[in-house]
């Protein structure tokens, strides 16, 4: 490596880990986060019976569980794993890059990765995202040496080791294991080396069999199919893909600073056919094989009509490596470009700041929602609307299902989350209080709404008071309440 790419390089993990490290407990815990951290403070033999209710493999919920015992089960901390994956990422996207383009393209993919909005969120996210783009990327710079003339069987071990762990991440590493092991099985000689190492992966997915097997038993695990929320059209999760790879979520001005940066990667692409040279357009042409089959292979999936949907921007994450090259090698390929690329990277920093300080682009604030109500003396009871139980009990612990026969409490308080897909709570009409029972205190603001009754005395409430109180919330939002309804002390995790 020369110095001075060394010095770009590294400056660029600076800005990473900074825009990643910085505001790590800034947001609350998603609700798919919710179950990293109800897992990671569970005894380490919990863990089996836990990923049974999972629809991932286990590598990164062992990790984290370790992680947390050292750095904690709060938001920085847990996250903190996530961030460092994602650091990590753009040296591996550079090192990627210098094996299949020229210096210049390589470290304009790393900008990209240091920046990108949608991977500065999952770099912020208690999940396995980060980890596996980290494993994928290391695993592509692997296949793109494999496809030289040198250390060939050692580019192709490393191929290996890196998409078995990449599978044991997420399942959807699928995406991209199976066009670089078709491409890698097709290119190296002697053949031989590159069937067994296509191996290891696939024996890989047949010890996850099992697993899998049991993940969508409806007995055990999960049965419902991986779409958004609100079953979207598949066109519409089609089209998505692009804007939110680019813009992340949610920010403002999204659709605007979407398609300003669409347009400098349109501009990227022509390039790229124009002006590159024939060996840049040889490698991007390889990225481009790769990242076309890692979309092609689950919307065709999804067409099939199958329950096999899984069409979602956050499953081709692992195609970020290729895709980041492509658009890297024709922005490099000219000075005009070059100055595109400084614009694609420059446009993307306020997206990923705004999320950071405004609160109506980040997830529902559940750990605020609890603050705001954290000061009430038990017996209470608490109704959580909009999201499940497990988003709650990341933040109460010690809940327990609301007793059959009643409970005597000092206090009830509703809580109103936005329903699943959406950043607000819904409008509502405020619910008539319980027997007894008198509002004390009202707070709305973007991303959540609570309520709070108090009686004179302690009180007896019971499931029929419960039904009552909620009647005069839409049906949408009774339907939300079923499984949260918790009767808690009144402390939340540290």
């Amino acid at each position: 490596m020369k110095t001075r790419d060394a010095q770009w390089v590294a400056g660029l993990c600076v800005l990473a880990a900074v825009l990643r490290f910085s505001t790590l407990g800034v947001q609350s815990f998603g609700e798919d986060e919710a179950f990293t951290v109800l897992l990671s403070r569970d005894s380490f033999g919990g863990l089996g019976d836990r990923l049974l209710l999972e629809a991932t493999p286990p590598l990164y919920f062992v990790l984290v569980w370790v992680w947390g015992q050292v750095f904690g089960t709060d938001e920085a901390g847990l996250r903190s794993l996530s961030a460092l994956c994602g650091t990590l990422a753009v040296p591996a996207v550079w090192w990627a890059g210098r094996a299949l383009l020229e210096r210049r393209a390589a470290l304009i993919a790393a900008a990209i990765f240091a920046v990108n909005p949608l991977l500065v969120w999952y770099g912020q996210e208690a999940r396995s995202y980060a980890l596996v783009v980290l494993l994928a990327t290391v695993g592509f710079g692997f296949f793109a040496r494999a496809l030289g003339d040198e250390n060939r069987s050692r580019a192709l071990a490393g191929w290996a080791v890196m998409s078995a762990l990449a599978l044991c991440t997420h399942y959807f590493a699928l995406f991209v294991v199976v066009p670089e092991a078709a491409w890698l099985v097709a290119r190296v000689r002697p053949r031989r080396l590159a069937v067994f190492a296509a191996a290891v992966p696939a024996a890989t997915l047949a010890a996850l069999y099992p697993l899998v097997h049991d993940q969508r038993n409806p007995s055990t695990g999960w049965t419902r199919k991986w779409t958004t929320p609100d079953d979207e059209p598949l066109l519409d999760r089609v089209v998505q893909i692009p804007r939110e790879a680019l813009a992340g979520y949610a920010a403002p001005a999204g659709r605007v600073f979407a398609t300003v940066l669409g347009l400098l990667v349109l501009f990227g692409l022509v390039l790229l056919v124009t002006r590159a040279t024939p060996a840049q357009r040889r490698g991007a042409g390889i990225a481009a094989t790769v990242a076309a089959t890692a979309l092609a292979i689950p919307i065709g999936a999804a067409l099939t009509g199958s329950d096999s949907d899984y069409v979602l921007t956050r499953f081709f994450l692992a195609a970020g490596a290729p895709c980041a090259l492509i658009v890297a090698a024709g922005l490099a390929a000219t000075r005009g470009g070059r100055l595109a690329a400084v614009a694609l990277c420059a446009l993307s920093l306020p997206l990923v700041v705004a999320v950071a300080a405004d609160s109506r682009y980040q997830r529902p604030d559940i750990g605020g929602a609890v603050r705001s109500i954290d000061e009430g003396a038990p017996p209470r009871a608490v109704l959580v609307i909009g999201r499940a139980r497990q988003y709650v009990e990341a933040y109460l612990p010690g809940v327990r299902d609301f007793p059959s026969a009643g409970v005597r409490v000092s206090e009830v308080d509703i809580v109103i989350l936005p329903l699943p897909g959406r950043t607000r709570p819904p409008r509502f009409v405020t619910p008539r209080p319980p027997p007894g029972f008198a509002l004390a205190q009202r707070t709305v603001t973007h991303t959540y709404a609570t309520l709070r009754y108090r009686p004179a005395t302690a009180r007896l409430l019971t499931t029929d008071d419960v039904t009552n109180a909620l009647v005069d919330l839409p049906a949408a939002l009774r339907r939300r309440v079923s499984h949260v309804v918790l009767e808690f002390p009144a402390r939340r995790a540290a």
